[in-house]
C-alpha cells in the first residue's frame, strides 16, 4: 500500500549578481581614411627615406680631360693635370687649397696666391690634408695641420699650399690619416705627422733585414 511523502516547497532562484563596473560598450575600429586636401594644415610623414645610388661602374669626369695622375682622401679628391692641380669634395679644413671652406661638387684649381700648381707629376691625400709633388722634387702641402702632417714646422691649417722645408730631389709622396711620408732620390724616406710627434719631416727609419 503506498504511502504519503512529504513535499518540500522548492527553494525561490536567487537573482543574478551584478558586475561592481557597468559593462563597456564594445569598441568598434573604424576603416575610415584621413584624405589630406590642399588646403588642409596636416603635414604628412615621408613615406620613405631617399636611398643613395651607388655607382658600381666607372664614369668618366668629362670636365677634366687630360688627367695624369690622381689622389683620394676620407672626402676629397685630387687630379693632376698639365696645368694645375684639381680638387672637389669636402673642404672643411681647407684639403681643397683653394683658399676657402667651401665644399665644391665640381673639380677646382689648387691655389698658390694667384698662381696653379704647374708641372706637378704626383698627387697624394690623407684623411684631411693634400700633398703635391713638383717636376722639381719639391713637395707642397694643404689642408689639417693638427699633428704637424704637413711638414711646415707649424700645426696650422693651411687654405692653400704651403712648400715642405727642408726636402729636395723627391721622388715618391704618401698620405695617411694624420701623417705623410716622403722618398729622395738617394732612397731616405721622411714623414711627419702623429706617428713621429713633430711637426718637422724626420727620417724615417729603415726597416731591419729578415733573419735567415
Amino acid at each position: 500500500m503506498a504511502s504519503w511523502a512529504t513535499v518540500l516547497p522548492l527553494p525561490k532562484p536567487r537573482p543574478a549578481p551584478q558586475p561592481l563596473c557597468p559593462p563597456r560598450p564594445a569598441t568598434v575600429e573604424s576603416t575610415a581614411t584621413l584624405t589630406l586636401t590642399p588646403t588642409s594644415t596636416a603635414t604628412p610623414r615621408p613615406t620613405h627615406t631617399p636611398q643613395l645610388t651607388a655607382i658600381v661602374t666607372p664614369i668618366p669626369i668629362s670636365v677634366l680631360p687630360g688627367i695624369v695622375a690622381i689622389g683620394a682622401g676620407w672626402n676629397h679628391s685630387l687630379a693632376v693635370r698639365s696645368d694645375a692641380v684639381w680638387s672637389w669634395g669636402l673642404n672643411e679644413w681647407g684639403q681643397l687649397g683653394d683658399g676657402s671652406r667651401l665644399k665644391r661638387d665640381t673639380p677646382v684649381q689648387v691655389m698658390v696666391g694667384t698662381n696653379t700648381i704647374a708641372n706637378a707629376r704626383a698627387v697624394a691625400a690623407g684623411e684631411s690634408h693634400s700633398l703635391a709633388l713638383k717636376s722639381d722634387g719639391t713637395v707642397w702641402g694643404w689642408g689639417r695641420n693638427s699633428s704637424g702632417q704637413l711638414g711646415d714646422g707649424t700645426t696650422l691649417d693651411r687654405y692653400n699650399p704651403v712648400r715642405v722645408q727642408g726636402l729636395s730631389q723627391v721622388v715618391g709622396i704618401a698620405a695617411g690619416q694624420y701623417h705623410s711620408l716622403a722618398v729622395t732620390a738617394d732612397g731616405e724616406g721622411y714623414g711627419p705627422g702623429e706617428t713621429t710627434s713633430s711637426a718637422n719631416w724626420g727620417t724615417v727609419a729603415r726597416p731591419r733585414e729578415p733573419r735567415p
